[in-house]
Parts: C-alpha cells; sequence; structure tokens
C-alpha cells in the first residue's frame, strides 16, 4: 500500500510534459548557474563576430580606418569576454564590461565622428545594434544572477525551516 501511495503522489506532482518537480526546479536551478553563462557566453561571442567581420560586410571605404579599427578591437575583446564565461564564472566584472563597450559601441559613431572620420550609415547601424544588443545581453546576465541568488536564498530559507521544524 506505501508503494501505490509513493507512485500516486509522485504522479500527482509531475506536469504536463511528465518532469516531477524536483526535475523542474534543477532544471530552473541548473538555467540560473551554469547554462545561464554558456548562453549568455554564446551571444558574446556571436555580437563580438559581428563586430569584427563588421567593415567588411558594411563595405567601409578605406577613409572609415579608425572606425573600422574601433570595431575590430571591440569586437576581440567582445570575443574574449565570451570566451571567458565558458572557463570559468567571471562575476560581475565581465556584465560590468559588456554594458560599457555597449554602451561604447552606441556611441563610437557619432564620437569617432566629430573627429572628421568618414564614418558610413551601415557602419553606424550595426555599431548602434550590437551595442543595443551588448547592453541587453549584459542586463539580462545581472537579472538572471540576482534571480539566481534570490533562489538560492529562499532555498536555503526553507531547509532551514525544514529542518528547524519540531517532529511529532
Amino acid at each position: 500500500m506505501a508503494t501505490t501511495y509513493g507512485a500516486q503522489t509522485s504522479r500527482a506532482r509531475s506536469d504536463r510534459s511528465g518532469r516531477s518537480e524536483a526535475s523542474l526546479a534543477r532544471y530552473k536551478e541548473a538555467l540560473f548557474r551554469g547554462e545561464r553563462q554558456e548562453l549568455i557566453g554564446l551571444f558574446t561571442i556571436a555580437a563580438g563576430v559581428v563586430l569584427c567581420v563588421a567593415p567588411w560586410i558594411a563595405d567601409t571605404p578605406d577613409a572609415a580606418k579608425e572606425a573600422s579599427r574601433n570595431e575590430l578591437g571591440v569586437g576581440i575583446v567582445v570575443i574574449l569576454l565570451g570566451i571567458v564565461r565558458f572557463s570559468h564564472y567571471p562575476g560581475k566584472w565581465a556584465d560590468a564590461a559588456l554594458l560599457v563597450l555597449g554602451a561604447w559601441m552606441i556611441a563610437s559613431p557619432w564620437v569617432i565622428g566629430l573627429r572628421n572620420t568618414e564614418v558610413t550609415e551601415s557602419s553606424r547601424a550595426v555599431d548602434v545594434v550590437v551595442g543595443i544588443a551588448l547592453v541587453l545581453l549584459a542586463a539580462i546576465s545581472v537579472l538572471l544572477l540576482r534571480m539566481s541568488r534570490r533562489a538560492g536564498s529562499r532555498r536555503e530559507t526553507a531547509e532551514a525551516r525544514e529542518h528547524n521544524r519540531p517532529t511529532n
């Protein structure tokens, strides 16, 4: 009878896809911790590659060498930040660096243009779009980090309550 009750309880706790609450909780925890870094890292590397190849895709003229160097330099740094996310947990500094690089890419076409350097419209569009993407990636990463810390503190509080609960 006890095994039947346990089977019924486990069936009652599973959702429509057949996953139990415990496996869903593990999945969410993994998403917030390890896979978050890998997913953000993958998108970061993609943004860096776009920046590195942007001068050739946008057919930047030779007169816009400073803009091309800017895109290439920032692209290499962004790719390295993405690779770091795969090797170990970089902490908040990687998110802050992404935020600063994204803000720079949004502002750089106008800052470079003020120095009498040619900046094409296609190059400006690529820089602004990639800059916005980098700022969004940094914001999403920080948001997911906060959510995982809250979930961790809630879990620890619940475990402490369970541990301190008197048995009858």
